[in-house]
């Protein structure tokens, strides 16, 4: 028994001291090609109602209950959601707009995580008309060492999620194109209606073609 208690000690001890060593910062940056000129991709970052079509970060784990801020549009706009099950990571994102129409940053707050994460999501229009989107996420981890041990072992799932995210959004944008151009392209039942319309008011009533049927009799 009391070899057990000391083996229990020396591995508490371990990984606290090793948390210690663990970076104080967790940075993670990507970056995607996307086939969509700036604007498009940009009305689709800025919309917190469609991130979850594509964003990945805040998707973690199977969201139960969702809420939107009155504007779900730009500057302030935020949207907080809660996991399924106690371990779920439930928080908040909040955009914070750059002055500049190329860049949209988002505050990260988790329900586990005192920290508050930035993310950046930077665009590059190219003259080829793709967009390159830089995705960048930051936040700065407490002395704690099971805070850095937390943030260590959400590495790999943070970055999974910031790749699929960005495909995700090009899958998004194009889907979003083509539904546009689909309804340019296809034609409308309005001037079929007007045409109706038309005969319609040519064609004169019964009453009126029976007389005269009547005078040419």
């Amino acid at each position: 028994m009391k070899r057990i208690l000391i083996g229990f000690i020396i591995a508490i001890t371990v990984f606290l001291a090793v948390g210690l060593l663990l970076p104080d910062e967790m940075h993670i940056e990507r970056s995607m090609n996307l086939q969509e000129d700036r604007q498009h991709v940009f009305n689709l970052i800025q919309d917190l109602t469609r991130w979850k079509e594509w964003d990945g970060i805040s998707q973690i784990d199977s969201v139960i209950e969702e809420h939107f801020s009155d504007e779900s549009k730009g500057h302030g706009a935020h949207y907080a959601w809660k996991s399924k099950g106690k371990d779920g990571l439930s928080g908040k994102v909040t955009l914070d707009m750059a002055d500049d129409s190329n860049r949209i940053n988002a505050l990260f707050e988790f329900d586990k995580m005192k920290e508050v994460a930035l993310g950046t999501l930077q665009l590059y229009p190219a003259e080829d008309g793709t967009t390159k989107v830089q995705y960048k996420f930051s936040v700065k981890v407490s002395k704690n060492p099971v805070a850095r041990w937390m943030a260590f072992l959400m590495r790999d799932k943070i970055e999974q999620k910031m790749n699929q995210g960005l495909m995700n959004l090009e899958r998004v944008a194009m889907q979003d194109h083509a539904k546009e151009q689909q309804a340019e392209t296809t034609p409308t039942e309005e001037p079929l209606e007007m045409l109706q319309d038309s005969l319609q008011e040519q064609t004169p009533p019964q009453d009126a073609q029976e007389d005269s049927l009547e005078n040419v009799v």
